[in-house]
């Protein structure tokens, strides 16, 4: 008989323990990048009720991504660090990355990304909404950050909160390590 879908103890792709384990870069340690992630996570929280944040770094090019941290609504530290390269195939975060726009949908079971994106954003989120958005530094693309929350439609008004703004921190970080050559 075939794993239940719902079932916590089936085997995806990429588990959480094999997403714990990845072993952390130069980048993923640069406590100042993680703590302006978690307060920016935490600040979009205070408006929109997200479950789950995800910053990916875009490295020289748009097709090479790397989610380097991951804020989960109750967890006591606030967010994992991460190192883990995404696959482009079937990359919803490639397309957006490749567009530069942001990109948010409902999502009851159906998700046009990959596995590990799908691990990584919606993991325990059964019926809710997704948004992913660039991040740039003027025209230069340096990340993207992803949200996920059991509301749907939670992300329809993400404008109001002046996204540009509220990113503008971690862009700056983003293209200060890019510069450095550490991306």
């Amino acid at each position: 008989m075939p794993p239940d879908p719902q079932s916590k103890s089936r085997s995806p792709i990429i588990g959480m323990a094999a997403l714990e384990s990845v072993p952390p870069t130069e980048i993923t340690g640069n406590s100042h990048l993680h703590e302006i992630f978690v307060e920016t996570a935490d600040s979009i929280h205070r408006y929109v009720p997200i479950h789950r944040a995800v910053l990916v770094a875009v490295m020289s090019h748009y097709r090479d991504l790397l989610a380097i941290a991951r804020w989960s609504e109750g967890e006591s530290e606030g967010s994992r660090i991460l190192s883990l390269h995404l696959p482009v195939e079937n990359s919803l975060f490639a397309q957006v990355a490749a567009q530069r726009f942001e990109f948010g949908d409902d999502y009851f079971g159906l998700f046009s990304g990959n596995s590990i994106e799908r691990k990584l954003l919606l993991d325990g989120v059964t019926g809710g909404s997704y948004m992913i958005y660039p991040i740039k530094i003027d025209a230069s693309l340096v990340g993207l950050i992803g949200f996920s929350s059991f509301l749907p439609g939670a992300f329809g008004d993400l404008e109001s909160l002046n996204p540009d703004r509220t990113f503008a921190p971690l862009a700056a970080e983003l293209g200060r390590l890019r510069e450095g050559q550490a991306l």
